[in-house]
């Protein structure tokens, strides 16, 4: 069953020139039935390898469509896609983004620079804190020594 045979290979019917008995007239249904149960076949076939092109093309699409919105996501640019601009617009689109970008990471920059100060100026203070009181302990324990 699982043996096909093309088309090509089936042989033709002849033409009926006399009246059939009943068992030639058994016999050409049969050959009829297995010609046409065979070009189905076939026809399946050839349809279910026309399916996976498609599919096949299909995914490659998605997948491209996919790898397009992450770089146009990940550029920062995604209002852009789909619209017909000509270069100096993008060029001066692309231009704002960048100072944009610019003054984010200037602003991110200082932020960091007085976290950073803050942070030295607490653990400073927390330091000589802690030396002084070191120091009023040592003191009055060197007067209770004494007394």
């Amino acid at each position: 069953m699982n043996e096909r045979t093309p088309e090509k290979a089936l042989p033709a019917l002849e033409a009926v020139t006399s009246p059939l008995n009943p068992d030639e007239k058994a016999a050409r249904q049969r050959e009829h039935a297995r010609r046409t149960y065979y070009r189905k076949l076939n026809q399946m076939q050839a349809l279910r390898g026309q399916m996976h092109k498609l599919e096949d093309q299909y995914e490659r699409l998605m997948e491209i469509k996919r790898q397009k919105e992450e770089l146009d996501t990940v550029s920062g640019l995604s209002y852009l896609v789909g619209t017909r601009m000509d270069l100096s617009e993008l060029y001066a689109d692309i231009t704002d983004v960048k100072e944009r970008l610019l003054k984010q990471n200037e602003a991110l920059q200082a932020a960091s620079r007085d976290d950073h100060e803050f942070a030295l100026k607490a653990q400073k203070w927390l330091t000589d804190a802690d030396d002084h009181d070191s120091l009023v302990l040592y003191s009055s324990s060197s007067s209770s020594d004494e007394a």
